[in-house]
Parts: C-alpha cells; sequence; structure tokens
C-alpha cells in the first residue's frame, strides 16, 4: 500500500513538473536573444525607433521584433536575395518568416553604412531609409554576407511608432549553401511563391492547447494529493 501511495506522489509531482514547464515555454517560445556588435540608444525620433528595431534582428529577439508592427503590417524582401525573396504580410506571416530566418541563426551581424535619413509624410507618419551591411552564420545556408537599402514606413499610435511596411532591397547576397529548411513556407519562397497567409496549422494548434492542457494537467495533481492528504487522515 505504501508502494503505491509513492507511486501516486511521485506521479503527481511529475506531473506538476510538467505542466509548468509547458507553461513556461508556450509563454517563451519567442523570446530568442542573441549578441551582436550593433549598439544603439532608444529613441523617441522615427530615426532611433528604426536602429533600436534592426538592432532586434541582430540580437534575434522575434517576440520583440513582433511587438515593432502593426497587425496588418508586412515585410517585403527584394532584389538579389535568393530564395528568401517575397511579401510576409500579416503579424502571423511574419512571425513565422522572423521565427524560421532567425531561429536557424547562430550570428548576425548588422552594419549601418549608408543613412540614416527620414522623409515624413504628415506628423504622425514617416519614412525611415537606412542602407545596411548583414552578415553571420546560420545553419541552414552557412556562412552569408550581404548589403541592401532597408525602408521602414511607420505610423504614430497610441503605443508609439509602429512599422506599416518594411522593404529590404538586397543589391548583393551570398551564402555558403541555398540550403533547406523543414519549414514548407521557405521552399515555397526558394520557387518564388509569395506568401501571404500560409501558417503551419499543427503549431499553432499545439500552442494554443498547450496552456489549457498543462492547466488540467496540474488541476489532476492537486486532485490526487488531496485525495492521498484525506485517506492518510
Amino acid at each position: 500500500m505504501s508502494l503505491l501511495i509513492g507511486v501516486i506522489v511521485i506521479v503527481a509531482v511529475c506531473s506538476a513538473v510538467l505542466s509548468l514547464a509547458l507553461i513556461f515555454t508556450a509563454q517563451n517560445r519567442e523570446n530568442i536573444v542573441g549578441s551582436g556588435e550593433l549598439h544603439v540608444i532608444a529613441a523617441p525620433d522615427p530615426i532611433g525607433f528604426a536602429l533600436e528595431h534592426l538592432s532586434k534582428y541582430q540580437e534575434r529577439n522575434v517576440a520583440s521584433l513582433l511587438n515593432d508592427y502593426l497587425p496588418n503590417g508586412a515585410i517585403v524582401w527584394s532584389g538579389e536575395s535568393g530564395g528568401l525573396s517575397g511579401t510576409y504580410r500579416g503579424i502571423n506571416v511574419i512571425r513565422t518568416f522572423l521565427s524560421t530566418m532567425l531561429t536557424s541563426s547562430e550570428r548576425v551581424n548588422i552594419t549601418v553604412i549608408e543613412g540614416p535619413s527620414v522623409r515624413w509624410s504628415d506628423d504622425k507618419s514617416a519614412t525611415v531609409s537606412i542602407g545596411i551591411r548583414v552578415s553571420g552564420s546560420n545553419y541552414v545556408i552557412g556562412r552569408f554576407d550581404g548589403e541592401a537599402s532597408v525602408h521602414c514606413e511607420l505610423i504614430m499610435t497610441d503605443d508609439g511608432w509602429k512599422i506599416s511596411l518594411e522593404k529590404w532591397h538586397y543589391s548583393k547576397f551570398t551564402s555558403e549553401s541555398p540550403g533547406a529548411t523543414t519549414f514548407p513556407q521557405w521552399s515555397l519562397l526558394r520557387i518564388g511563391t509569395t506568401i501571404e497567409s500560409r501558417r503551419d496549422e499543427l503549431k499553432e494548434v499545439i500552442y494554443n492547447l498547450s496552456v489549457p492542457f498543462a492547466i488540467l494537467v496540474a488541476s489532476f495533481a492537486v486532485a490526487a494529493m488531496y485525495s492521498l492528504y484525506q485517506k492518510a487522515r
């Protein structure tokens, strides 16, 4: 009898630990921070915002990057950008693109080589243009190096500047190998398909159910431990 109680207690404790791990993973699945050499100071002006935004690419901080876009914002990669050329519209598609690109990179370095400059449309919208050199190392394509003109079209909101359209036009981009990835979106881009609203539905379902499942497991663990307590009295 004591052995059975011991087994139940161990199962309950393991279930509680598992539930906490699931909650932590779900809440931090995109909080990926790297290192780099671009140092900028955040500022309320559009140029300061754009420079801070680029530093997040270098840090590979996907969660923080997503906060910079409007829900219907878009990223466009064009020019000599190889299989990554395409339009990524909507926050879910941007999330997939950034996660695919940045989580497979172990190092990203960004250097400003021209500008930045700003063109105002009115007092609540502006376009910041920056010429950059980007280099680093990626698990899929190996070492890479390129130069691009980045144009960020910004809208002032109640939460500060947000990006409505971000354009990266590459004048050159070289890498060790074209590579491939398990993400279907990447393969589609390599054959020139423009992504507008594709998502990995299975990963979305798993993420959406992970927290409720964790709560259910934790509730079961608490109920089991309470039952043991009642029997021991």
